[in-house]
């Protein structure tokens, strides 16, 4: 009697196409999904990239502005760094009465005086070349700030004064460099202590760079003392 078949042998390939099928389906499925799920990720987050942004250009109009010139971030830069002059009225004492009918006369109602022009960077300069004694020998004041520039590559040293009212520089420093001078018409410079020094040459246009920002200067060569460079009131003009 012969026999009988193995029924492990036998295999239903009906079922096996069957599974086989079925996988095939629920990995095309997954496959669908993880893609739909990038690229819902990817719309979401061009969405609130988009959304800030139109946030930020509301409570911050300025940030859409176009960027200042160097030139005018450099004034910008200077005038917050100068303070503010101020002027001040001397005045008698309110409560004091005027000797005699003369002198009431001729006394001014104080409404009466027009308000002062507005003080503009120019009107400070004048005709008047003025140096504190704190950039002619380099002293450190409130009224000073020491910074660092690069003049081709190189580091100076660069005090920033509201009392002086020109650019300057010192001699050496434009040999050492090597800089093309400009012969200019001679001034006097009036230092605090009423000392009168010559001023002769000149440089213009000469490229630096402070604080990392590129800027243009001219400068007028005086034989100070402490830093190499000074900025005064002429910066802003």
């Amino acid at each position: 009697m012969p026999p009988k078949a193995d029924k492990a042998d036998k295999t239903n390939p009906s079922i096996t196409e069957a599974i086989h099928a079925l996988a095939k389906s629920f990995n095309d499925q997954l496959h669908e999904l993880r893609l739909s799920h990038i690229e819902l990720k990817t719309s979401l987050k061009a969405e609130i990239e988009s959304t800030l942004s139109d946030l930020q250009l509301k409570l911050d109009p300025a940030s859409s502005s176009t960027q200042p010139s160097p030139a005018s971030a450099f004034k910008e830069w200077m005038s917050n760094l100068l303070p503010t002059p101020f002027l001040l009225l001397q005045m008698d004492d309110e409560s004091s009465e005027p000797s005699d009918s003369k002198e009431a006369a001729a006394m001014v109602a104080l409404s009466a005086i027009p308000p002062p022009p507005d003080l503009f960077i120019t009107d400070l300069l004048g005709d008047e070349f003025r140096l504190s004694l704190h950039a002619l020998y380099g002293i450190s004041s409130q009224t000073c700030m020491q910074l660092t520039g690069h003049i081709k590559g190189h580091l100076v040293s660069i005090l920033i004064d509201s009392d002086s009212t020109h650019n300057l520089v010192q001699p050496r420093i434009i040999k050492h460099l090597g800089l093309p001078i400009e012969p200019d018409p001679a001034f006097l410079v009036r230092v605090d202590n009423s000392e009168l020094l010559r001023c002769t040459s000149k440089i213009y246009g000469l490229p630096m760079k402070l604080e990392g920002l590129a800027i243009d200067i001219d400068l007028s060569l005086l034989d100070i003392h402490g830093a190499d460079l000074v900025f005064g009131i002429q910066s802003l003009a």
